[in-house]
């Protein structure tokens, strides 16, 4: 029986950290959304890529495993580095997450794809976690926009 190829080998060191770097990047802009970062969404997010990281069968598991490894330092890292008014925060994560256009484009298509869809499920999760009834009416219209990741553009 043959590995499969690594969807990832071609990338950069730089463009790999960048695409492990979105789940934290992620996980701060739709706790932010509201105003106010809930450790309820911080926690949530790192069990949820804790346990992504188990789709061993999955084209992403090699992701979110790295991701799951640092993410709590990496969140509080990244979250050192932006901005403290809303609105200059909110624009800061944004032109993180934009950043992923330039390597989605490298990635083969279905491999693009399931990123996209894998970090918007991701992100609406995350935007879930903070309250309510299963979380059911707690997002907010901010996080409910947010969680679309506008800053990326699906993979064609």
């Amino acid at each position: 029986m043959h590995a499969k190829p690594n969807p990832f080998a071609h990338l950069t060191e730089q463009e790999k950290q960048l695409l492990i770097d979105a789940l934290p990047y992620i996980t701060l802009l739709i706790a932010s959304a509201d105003g106010s970062i809930d450790d309820k969404e911080i926690q949530f997010a790192e069990k949820l890529t804790y346990i992504r990281s188990y789709l061993k069968d999955n084209p992403l598991h090699e992701i979110y495993a790295d991701a799951a490894a640092i993410m709590d330092q990496r969140i509080k890292d990244l979250l050192s580095e932006a901005p403290e008014d809303y609105d200059q925060r909110i624009a800061y994560f944004s032109e993180k997450l934009a950043q992923l256009n330039d390597v989605l484009a490298k990635l083969d298509i279905a491999t693009a794809s399931e990123l996209y869809k894998s970090w918007r499920t991701f992100a609406l999760q995350i935007a879930k976690a903070s309250g309510g009834f299963l979380g059911a009416f707690s997002v907010t219209k901010e996080e409910e926009e947010l969680a679309k990741l506008p800053m990326i553009k699906p993979p064609m």
